[in-house]
């Protein structure tokens, strides 16, 4: 049997530790293989997407959410005959999975591949889940008269020492007088040795005169990002979460106010890649 689209040096993970579509493919098909030679068969569930509004919170509805797997031998279904498995192969999730083959998802920090095997009559199957989070996009039009702004453009960071990770965001200030400040946004690094946990932490700021004043008090990462040891000289990341919602009250109806985005590693030396919405609305 030939597999298509896997060939010698061709990596089986991408620089997030994720594992790059020509390996999925190459997984599949091996799967496929084992199938028809066994009678068993395991399809593998369409791509999960959990949504969360612009500030991050998962939209009512959204958790725990559950994926059914099913296993067949010769058409018939054996699922609640069958020894289940799940592992994480990338991403930060929470999830479990029971002896009837569901998927339980109690809580989603990134987009993740979960890892299902199921075995019976000594042949393992495999397949992989794909959990997408979705983060809304912010309001374009703002409710008190002001003007929104956003960006996805982000500076990366490799220091303990605050760095600006957004250029200047001006908006002009509603009738409420206050401006919100979120940015719920991955945080991810190369997938190269050693293994780590890399603690980011972030805060807003705002232009009060001449002088860039904090918002409020820095939040770190939750969960941190994570480089691991995958094995065969080989190593993952499993992406990290900073969700930075603050507020700045006060502020001059009308005015026009910059607001950036600040953030530092918790010591860490490594490249930190930023990657989301960060919005300003009055």
């Amino acid at each position: 049997m030939s597999y298509q689209g896997l060939t010698p040096g061709v990596p089986i993970v991408d620089t997030t530790g994720a594992p790059t579509p020509a390996f999925i493919v190459y997984m599949q098909q091996v799967t496929s293989g084992i199938s028809n030679s066994s009678g068993a068969s395991m399809p593998t569930p369409s791509p999960v997407s959990i949504y969360a509004d612009y500030t991050g919170a998962y939209l009512t509805g959204q958790l725990p959410r559950t994926i059914p797997v099913q296993r067949f031998l010769n058409g018939d279904d054996v699922s609640t005959r069958t020894r289940w498995f799940l592992s994480t192969l990338s991403g930060s999730i929470t999830a479990t999975i029971d002896q009837t083959g569901v998927i339980t998802i109690t809580a989603l920090g990134s987009s993740s591949v979960l890892q299902v095997q199921s075995n019976r009559d000594k042949v393992t199957l495999t397949c992989n889940v794909t959990v997408n989070r979705v983060v809304g996009t912010p309001p374009t039009i703002s409710n008190s008269g002001g003007t929104d702004v956003s960006t996805t453009s982000f500076n990366t960071i490799n220091s303990s020492v605050y760095a600006a990770i957004t250029d200047p965001l001006t908006v002009t200030v509603g009738s409420s007088g206050t401006v919100t400040l979120n940015a719920p946004l991955n945080v991810t690094t190369a997938a190269t040795s050693p293994a780590a946990t890399i603690a980011v932490f972030g805060k807003w700021q705002w232009l009060n005169g001449a002088t860039w004043t904090d918002v409020g008090t820095e939040i770190q990462s939750d969960p941190d990002c994570q480089v691991e040891f995958a094995g065969q000289k080989t190593f993952q990341t499993d992406d990290g979460v900073l969700t930075v919602n603050q507020s700045q009250s006060g502020l001059t109806v009308g005015a026009s106010v910059q607001f950036r985005l600040m953030a530092r590693t918790g010591g860490s030396t490594r490249t930190m890649i930023f990657t989301g919405t960060a919005s300003a609305i009055p």
